[in-house]
C-alpha cells in the first residue's frame, strides 16, 4: 500500500509550455523570427548584407506541419509524436535544402578542418576584434530587449530584428574563427 502511494505521488508532471496551444499567428511569428535568423547568420557569416535565403525556406506552407510538430512535442504523447514523423521530417529536409544548413555547417566544419578552431587562433581573434565583437553583443542585446515588445500584428518589424540579430552572431562567428568563404575546402576534394 506504500509503494502505490509513492508511485503514484511520484509520477512526473508534464508541464506543456503552450498550454492552449498556438495559433497560426503564433506560428507565423516563431516561422519568421527562424527564418530570418538563418538568413541574418549567414549574411554575417558571409560579410554580404545582401545574401538573401531561397523563398522556399520556411515557405507559409510549413506552418501548419510546425503546428503538428508544436502539438506532438507539448502534448507529450508517444503516438502523437509518431504521428507527427512525417511533419517533423519534411520541416528537417526543408532546413537542410532549402535553408542551407547543410551547406552551412560543412563550410563550418571545414574552418575547424584547417586549424584554425584551435585556442591559441581564438584568443587572437578575440583581441584583434574585441571592439567589434562588444559591439555585435550589444546590438544583440538590445534586439533581444525589442523583440520582447514586439507585437503579433508587426510581422516586418519581427524579421528584420532577427534578421539583425542573426546577421550579428554570424559577423561574431567570422571574426572569432576568422571564416572565409571563399577559403573553405572543397566538399569534392576532400573525401
Amino acid at each position: 500500500m506504500v509503494i502505490s502511494a509513492v508511485t503514484a505521488n511520484s509520477t512526473p508532471v508534464v508541464r506543456d509550455w503552450s498550454p492552449n496551444g498556438l495559433n497560426s499567428t503564433q506560428m507565423t511569428f516563431i516561422m519568421t523570427a527562424i527564418r530570418s535568423t538563418i538568413q541574418g547568420f549567414q549574411r554575417g557569416l558571409y560579410n554580404n548584407g545582401n545574401f538573401k535565403i531561397s523563398d522556399q525556406c520556411l515557405q507559409s506552407s510549413f506552418n501548419d506541419n510546425m503546428l503538428k510538430v508544436e502539438e506532438a512535442i507539448s502534448s507529450a504523447n508517444y503516438f502523437n509524436m509518431i504521428a507527427a514523423a512525417s511533419p517533423i521530417y519534411q520541416v528537417a529536409y526543408n532546413l537542410q535544402k532549402s535553408c542551407n544548413l547543410n551547406e552551412l555547417s560543412w563550410m563550418l566544419m571545414s574552418v575547424c578542418e584547417k586549424g584554425t578552431c584551435n585556442v591559441n587562433q581564438i584568443s587572437a581573434n578575440i583581441v584583434k576584434n574585441l571592439f567589434f565583437i562588444t559591439g555585435s553583443m550589444n546590438t544583440i542585446v538590445e534586439l533581444y530587449v525589442d523583440g520582447l515588445k514586439i507585437k503579433l500584428n508587426n510581422l516586418e518589424q519581427c524579421e528584420s530584428n532577427f534578421n539583425e540579430m542573426g546577421s550579428e552572431v554570424g559577423r561574431i562567428v567570422r571574426l572569432l574563427f576568422g571564416f572565409n568563404k571563399n577559403k573553405i575546402i572543397d566538399r569534392s576534394n576532400f573525401y
